[in-house]
């Protein structure tokens, strides 16, 4: 989820569906924020963990050294992921071993992230694996559901 995205105002150029969309997702999102997943006003839910670009524009990258060996053993300058124009790389990379280690994992039904966390936490033995669908949502016990890109 891009947090500024579903923060900001859609703008007159979006559809009215997806404009509703965006409007849903930021509801759902500032909900869990505050009550934590599966929560209510009487019920304190999961508690959420938001990492995302934020966190993955911190990281910083060795420069990409010249081919001049003259200057071999020269401390390379650091670059941010941002200024290499990968930032959405790195947040998913980031997200994706964060969510590996997690206690708890709630994935959608259809996401090919999704189906891949599912994958390997399964394979790792890690159980506390949710999947959201239309049905709503659902311990995903066993092997993940198969997925393809089509």
């Amino acid at each position: 989820v891009n947090i500024e995205l579903v923060m900001t105002e859609p703008g007159k150029s979006l559809g009215s569906d997806l404009r509703e969309l965006a409007l849903e997702n930021a509801i759902v999102l500032n909900r869990t924020r505050t009550y934590g997943m599966f929560g209510n006003e009487s019920s304190v839910g999961i508690p959420m963990f938001e990492s995302g670009s934020r966190t993955a524009e911190n990281i910083l990258f060795p420069e990409e050294q010249p081919t001049d060996y003259s200057k071999a053993g020269t401390t390379p300058r650091l670059v941010s992921s941002k200024s290499l124009g990968i930032t959405d790389l790195v947040a998913s990379i980031v997200d994706f071993f964060t969510i590996i280690e997690a206690d708890r994992f709630v994935g959608v039904k259809g996401s090919s992230f999704s189906t891949d966390l599912f994958s390997v936490r399964y394979y790792m033995g890690k159980r506390g694996n949710y999947i959201l669908g239309p049905e709503g949502v659902e311990e995903l016990v066993g092997p993940p559901p198969s997925h393809s890109c089509n």
